[in-house]
């Protein structure tokens, strides 16, 4: 059973207050003490801000320290420094997007994961128990007591409930006629035809959700499906994951490996983040989508597999193809069939309107249906007009995890103040279809009756009712 260790640097408590030295109650070296028996590997997370040098240049001398002296006290233990890109450790959506991508990769390479939530600020300890509570990885939470001692943590029934993933996907019609042309397009993706799918759409609009559709509902739905995060590995590693590895191929390469393409075979790759692979990488995957013919890392031998990749991304791949940045020959190989899912922005009013209303209900009827108290809460004016009229960088996700977060600080009104401080309201362009029915009502309110209305607008009675329905 392959076990990982996972904790956040603590640069409070893991050195001494002048930072030179470690200190004796550090929780990182506690672990090591008592802790870590079965595991394979401990990663220990550092947070990194390009934009602040000065607070890096110490925090980099502090990691070191720890990192050596870890090494040469366990010498035949596997401990990693795993650093995460952060413009602040403060940044709910940042930590989250990062800790979940972290962790969905981890998912195939390990049985269990073990997490320390003693470390790191407390939005990363927050990040932690959200993620645990949705059940994305085999994630085990370990919280740090006296004497290096650690126990597990178990969480309580009423925040599992707030959190659960609810076994449906909640849609919108926007929603719903992209699944339609997915269904049409699941069924090219036999094992006999050459036939790769590109998903575009910004970030929370529901990607992975709809590979897994695709997957679930192709001739291949019995066959092997795996997923993996381009923007999580440096080159090098990726390289290693898609064609796996020769012994001693590299310095930590103790041991053959086993890449996901070769595990793949008769299957389907899902390859998120396309968009920022290396123009290595992209040579490389090229070659493989026209040959099915690929090299493990430290190995002349050639290998063949057979293997169907939906590749997705939140970039704009055809301008970056005019920049130079990503292979044009490469986007024509995976785009054989393209869907693109509208931002939430991007959806009509009416829409957006529809999808918030009915996921407070799925949130409210989930807890409901396992007996937990809650309390509702309302919007403020300012707070109803930002959240249907701005544009949100993680869309429906960003969302979600909003009104998921609101329940669980049992608020009873909502205002501004309640919106993460990085979000700021961009008004979002009204469609026609919406001016339209402003228009209608203006009208309506102005008139005595309906007929008059009617009459006034210079439309059919039908016309009329249809958009006041919307």
């Amino acid at each position: 059973m392959k076990k990982l260790l996972l904790s956040w640097i603590a640069y409070q408590f893991d050195f001494t207050p002048d930072g030179t030295e470690l200190s004796p109650t550090s929780p990182t070296l506690g672990l090591h003490k008592t802790f870590f028996k079965s595991h394979t590997a401990h990663h220990i997370l550092v947070p990194r801000n390009s934009q602040d040098l000065e607070n890096q240049e110490s925090m980099d001398r502090k990691k070191g320290l720890l990192f050596t002296f870890l090494r040469k006290k366990y010498p035949k233990r596997n401990i990693e420094i795993v650093e995460i890109d952060l413009g602040s450790p403060y940044d709910f959506e940042e930590v989250y997007r990062q800790c979940q991508i972290l962790l969905k990769n981890y998912e195939t390479a390990f049985d269990q994961i073990d997490i320390l939530v003693s470390t790191g600020t407390s939005l990363m300890r927050a990040v932690w128990f959200l993620l645990h509570s949705q059940s994305l990885a085999p994630t085990q939470l370990i919280q740090g007591k006296e004497n290096d001692e650690f126990s597990v943590v178990k969480l309580e029934n009423r925040y599992k409930a707030i959190f659960a993933t609810p076994p449906e996907i909640l849609l919108t019609p926007t929603h719903q006629k992209v699944r339609r042309d997915a269904l049409k397009y699941a069924k090219f993706l036999d094992k006999d035809l050459k036939t790769n799918i590109l998903i575009t759409g910004e970030s929370g609009t529901g990607k992975e959700h709809l590979v897994k559709y695709i997957h679930e509902n192709s001739p291949l739905k019995k066959q092997v499906f795996k997923p993996i995060n381009c923007a999580a590995f440096q080159e090098t590693i990726l390289l290693s994951e898609l064609y796996g590895h020769a012994k001693g191929a590299f310095t930590d390469a103790k041991t053959e490996k086993k890449g996901l393409i070769a595990s793949c075979e008769n299957g389907i790759l899902f390859m998120d983040e396309i968009g920022d692979t290396s123009k290595f990488m992209q040579a490389s995957l090229l070659r493989f989508l026209e040959n099915k013919t690929y090299q493990s890392l430290g190995s002349e031998t050639e290998k063949k597999a057979n293997v169907r990749i939906i590749a997705a991304t939140n970039q704009p791949l055809v301008e970056l193809c005019d920049q130079g940045k990503f292979r044009y020959d490469l986007f024509v190989r995976l785009s054989t069939l393209e869907l693109h899912l509208p931002a939430y922005h991007e959806h009509p009013l009416a829409e957006r309107k529809a999808w918030i209303e009915e996921k407070l209900r799925s949130i409210r009827e989930n807890m409901k249906n396992q007996n937990l108290d809650f309390q509702d809460y309302s919007f403020s004016a300012e707070a109803e007009k930002t959240l249907y009229h701005s544009r949100f960088r993680g869309n429906f996700r960003e969302i979600e995890n909003l009104l998921q977060k609101w329940f669980l600080l049992e608020k009873t009104e909502i205002t501004l103040a309640d919106f993460p401080k990085h979000h700021q309201i961009e008004p979002v362009p009204v469609d026609l279809e919406t001016l339209t029915i402003q228009h209608i009502k203006k009208i309506r309110k102005q008139c005595a009756n309906d007929s008059e209305a009617i009459e006034l607008l210079g439309i059919s009675k039908g016309t009329f009712y249809t958009y006041l329905k919307k």
